[in-house]
């Protein structure tokens, strides 16, 4: 073991240090999307529903998600919001949605088999860097549960207020933090975004 260690740690170095040559050899380019790139965007992200989002959301969800991709829709979205692509050599492999003016992020999403190397990442520095040059102090996220573990690496937290202890114990276990109650009273700490799901129709005084 120990005269097999020294060749072990060259064979590690020499495969980091292609790694690194790997990357800096790939001419990253982030733009603004024109025309020309809907349909490449329309085919990545028919892709990462097949074959990420699948695997954690049922295929009813999933049927009625691929039927809400398509150029119509993808059009209408570009006049309403902001989007990115990013390419790699020429080719494009991922893009995302953003709208400075409600400070929210609606999408990252990268070809499925060129995920987890750092595209996803450079595509969210470059979002924010976008938003801090123009004075926009949070960013309103919108999250997949799939995509849960990546906004995580970028320092984003997820807090939760739930009355039923069955979805409260089912959450914690998921690693999100969560106090079983109700709001305002089980708030601990500050926010700079609410976000509230199915809760209007069990306020009594909401239309008085």
């Amino acid at each position: 073991n120990v005269q097999r260690r020294p060749s072990y740690i060259l064979m590690w170095l020499g495969r980091f240090i292609f790694c690194i040559i790997y990357i800096m050899d790939k001419r990253i380019i982030i733009k603004k999307v024109t025309l020309p790139n809907i349909d490449k965007i329309l085919n990545i992200h028919r892709e990462c529903v097949k074959k990420v989002n699948s695997t954690v959301y049922p295929p009813q969800v999933i049927k009625e998600w691929l039927s809400q991709i398509n150029r119509r829709n993808l059009i209408y979205q570009l006049k309403n919001s902001s989007w990115l692509v990013l390419g790699v050599n020429k080719k494009i492999i991922g893009f995302a949605q953003y709208n400075l003016k409600t400070q929210e992020l609606y999408q990252i999403n990268i070809k499925p088999a060129l995920q987890n190397i750092g595209y996803g990442k450079n595509l969210f520095c470059y979002i924010e860097k976008v938003f801090i040059k123009n004075k926009k102090k949070y960013i309103v996220l919108n999250s997949t549960i799939n995509a849960t573990g990546f906004y995580k690496k970028l320092g984003f937290e997820t807090y939760g207020i739930d009355p039923a202890e069955n979805l409260h114990d089912a959450t914690i276990k998921k690693g999100h933090k969560v106090e079983c109650g109700y709001f305002p009273s089980a708030e601990k700490n500050s926010f700079d975004v609410i976000v509230a799901q199915n809760v209007f129709a069990h306020v009594d005084t909401i239309f008085n």
